[in-house]
């Protein structure tokens, strides 16, 4: 969950002229995106604001947006978008403009990762965790479709340039596979994890022709 904040100003009723009060839901990770559909479902229930799900033609589907409250008729949420959006542009600062809005709410918003599901708790451009925005970056590099693994000593994403097979044993040839980091780490810092230390040097393993 993250919370985005709801910006309130006052206009008129495309429709009947009334003069009403609208809300906008600060987009996850910019101009308004699709923050509507999971912001609706909170605003629906506040006090200050006359959001309601309604039907939208643009759209051709039902949608969450600001109703007049004299009228009932729909502000369309490509128009609230468009307000704030000029004030933006014309500022050239979010945080600028944000100062021409009241501030009346911060809601929690569900925000999972758009690859996996993972539940994020801050706002991040792509829309993804760490994990998949790694295999994104890996799969792109290499060009084809992987699937990730992971050090079996910090459980850090195992990059296929950054990778070791370790020897625990020489003599009965186990291994594991861990990242440079860590293999770097167990066999040159004591006390890291000596319990993964081979009983003998790899020159020695050479020497008695396990390797």
């Amino acid at each position: 969950m993250i919370g985005i904040e709801i910006w309130r100003y006052e206009t008129d009723c495309w429709k009947c002229s009334a003069d009403i009060q609208v809300v906008y839901p600060r987009g996850l990770g910019g101009f308004g995106g699709g923050t509507w559909q999971p912001a609706g479902e909170e605003l629906v229930e506040k006090d200050y604001c006359n959001v309601e799900q309604t039907y939208s033609r643009t759209q051709g589907r039902e949608v969450y947006g600001n109703l007049c409250t004299s009228c009932e008729a729909y502000q369309g949420n490509h128009f609230v978008y468009e307000h704030v959006f000029d004030s933006v542009a014309a500022y050239q600062s979010w945080d600028r403009a944000r100062e021409d809005y009241e501030i009346v709410d911060v809601i929690e918003v569900p925000c999972p990762c758009q690859d996996c599901g993972t539940e994020l708790t801050y706002k991040r451009d792509p829309q993804l965790c760490d994990a998949c925005l790694h295999q994104r970056e890996v799969e792109s590099s290499l060009g084809e479709s992987v699937d990730l693994e992971y050090c079996e000593v910090c459980e850090g994403i195992l990059h296929p340039e950054h990778r070791a097979n370790h020897h625990t044993s020489y003599e009965e040839d186990e291994t594991m596979e861990v990242c440079d980091t860590c293999h770097a780490k167990i066999h040159h810092k004591s006390g890291f994890r000596d319990d993964l230390l081979p009983e003998m040097s790899r020159s020695d393993a050479k020497r008695e022709g396990f390797i």
